[in-house]
């Protein structure tokens, strides 16, 4: 005979005694109580557990088998029964659900007015319009339509078969292979599910794990926000180095026209110096006007009769000659004071005849004749 391996058949569904000795069993053991305890710890406050299972004889045998495991929960959950109606009904009650409800999801092959449903068709509908969430054991299921729990691992239960298959295939004896029965794996749950209902990931049991998490901006868009981060860094050191460029062009901008204005005021000291001897007649001509002037209106006012006009020709002479000396003495002061360096416009024709005024006296003692002739503005 052919040796057979039966995989994924609940260890209370098998007659080892009909087993020959070319039969062997990968079985799975149902753990309800445990998916119980989960539901109440993942939504807390549960006080309904709806289970949904169909009207076939073995959706029958499992009904009667999980009430047996509700029986331990009795004093702290109702559980209430949809395989008594159709499943067009089961979908109506589903959308009216009080909140303290979870819906633990078991099987629809059947229902109980005879229809067939295949796969997870029954689960999906159910899904669409159900206002609790949907836990199960089955993995088969896990990734779409349920919040998760503790499942058995669809991998794990096949990498277990084959491994059964190979051991047979390398010579060994089905009968003589005996693998324990496959509990539940870790608890897994979807991460959708968990944002739908708004669980929160710290009611989840120890070592569970959540799939299907929606990566963040930053994950999701890493490789353009990198792009975008390293633009705006270059463009700021770039801005950076432009300012700082900026502002050593500003300094050293600043430190050309002070050293400019301190090299015109050296200029004007060296110029000052070449033209003592045409300032000093500057200042003399005006003061010794003065002094004659003055000399001469003491004269005329110590005479019995003195002519008071001519007196008063004579004090509008010293007035004018202190002016001239009084101006000399300003410009003096303008040439060899330390002023800010600036740009302005002036007039050539007054600057002109200021210098051949400085340069007159000095020209003439070297028999330097200065000729000069001015424009018109």
């Amino acid at each position: 005979a052919t040796p057979m391996v039966m995989t994924a058949v609940e260890q209370r569904r098998i007659n080892f005694l009909d087993m020959s000795d070319k039969d062997t069993v990968v079985a799975v053991a149902h753990d309800y109580p445990r998916s119980f305890e989960t539901i109440r710890q993942v939504w807390p406050g549960t006080k309904q557990i709806v289970v949904i299972n169909g009207a076939s004889p073995n959706e029958r045998f499992w009904r009667d088998e999980i009430q047996k495991d509700a029986e331990l929960f009795k004093d702290r959950v109702q559980f209430i029964w949809y395989d008594d109606i159709s499943f067009s009904d089961i979908l109506k009650n589903s959308a009216v659900l009080p909140p303290d409800t979870a819906i633990f999801w078991h099987l629809m092959n059947v229902d109980a007015t005879g229809v067939v449903y295949e796969g997870d068709t029954a689960l999906r509908r159910l899904h669409a319009v159900s206002n609790a969430p949907i836990f199960s054991y089955d993995d088969g299921f896990f990734g779409q339509e349920i919040v998760g729990g503790p499942m058995y691992s669809v991998h794990d239960l096949s990498s277990l078969t084959a491994g059964v298959a190979i051991r047979i295939l390398g010579g060994e004896k089905p009968g003589d292979i005996k693998i324990p029965s496959v509990r539940y794996a870790d608890p897994k749950f979807d991460w959708r599910e968990l944002q739908r209902w708004h669980i929160s990931e710290n009611n989840l049991p120890p070592g569970s794990q959540v799939l299907f998490r929606e990566p963040g901006l930053w994950a999701k868009y890493h490789w353009q926000a990198s792009l975008i981060t390293g633009v705006i860094l270059i463009q700021g050191v770039l801005i950076s180095g432009l300012l700082h460029e900026r502002r050593r062009r500003r300094v050293a901008e600043v430190e050309f026209r002070q050293r400019l204005a301190e090299l015109a005021r050296l200029n004007r000291h060296s110029a000052f110096s070449e033209l003592t001897t045409s300032i000093a007649h500057e200042i003399n001509q005006p003061l010794g006007s003065i002094l004659t002037n003055a000399e001469t209106a003491e004269l005329m006012l110590k005479s019995s009769s003195p002519n008071l006009e001519e007196v008063k020709e004579i004090l509008s002479d010293i007035k004018r000659d202190d002016q001239r000396a009084s101006e000399v003495i300003r410009r003096l002061r303008s040439l060899l004071k330390k002023t800010p360096f600036e740009v302005r416009d002036v007039d050539l024709n007054d600057t002109i005849r200021e210098v051949i005024r400085f340069v007159a006296a000095l020209a003439h003692g070297r028999d330097i004749e200065l000729r000069h002739a001015t424009t018109s503005a």
